[in-house]
């Protein structure tokens, strides 16, 4: 496996390396499109997803899933599904942590490359570029921390537990940054016109 760079330069963490685990371009609109039967500008759902797994001691497996379709008024005119991937190695001074950089500092740091690798597919198979718009995984992993808390003070609730103000805050799910296994999230650009 690679140097242990978390050790060398005290870092919070490392990507180990990074790969493409799986990739589908499906292109049935494109006659239509070059013809001129179909036109307007293409609508776009764009939807993505997390998958966290730990493989041994402080290295994690983070995939992540984006798919693409891209529409006419009806007309479908591609389909786009990529797999992106890293190994991380978590340093074990900053394990209370590993929620946060598997969930918001290392889907940052992928997307730029699964963006690329779709912006791509996307030219070769006959279209105007297509730039995807920048994602706030930050954002995101503080939203799904917030809707966690208040989930857990309902079960809390629901249980007769009393919920104490300015208490120790509930804990996301046992074992989670120890042990994470899978989040998901979804971009707000659905249905929407990207350039």
């Amino acid at each position: 496996m690679a140097k242990d760079y978390t050790q060398i330069m005290d870092a919070p963490y490392a990507i180990l390396t990074q790969f493409q685990r799986d990739f589908s371009f499906e292109n049935p609109g494109i006659l239509k499109f070059l013809v001129g039967a179909v036109t307007g500008e293409p609508q776009h759902n764009m939807d993505w997803n997390l998958s966290l797994n730990k493989l041994q001691d402080t290295d994690y497996e983070v995939v992540m899933k984006m798919t693409l379709a891209a529409k006419i008024k009806e007309e479908t005119l591609y389909m786009v599904e990529a797999q992106y991937g890293a190994i991380v190695r978590v340093n074990p001074k900053n394990e209370n942590m590993t929620n946060p950089i598997l969930s918001a500092e290392v889907p940052s740091h992928l997307y730029p490359f699964i963006r690329a690798i779709i912006a791509k597919a996307v030219a070769d198979g006959g279209y105007p570029p297509l730039l995807l718009p920048p994602i706030d995984f930050h954002g995101h992993f503080v939203q799904r921390m917030q809707e966690l808390e208040k989930e857990q003070a309902n079960k809390d609730n629901s249980n007769g537990v009393a919920a104490t103000a300015g208490g120790d805050k509930p804990k996301p799910s046992a074992g989670k940054a120890a042990k994470p296994n899978k989040t998901t999230g979804k971009s707000t650009g659905k249905n929407q016109k990207l350039n």
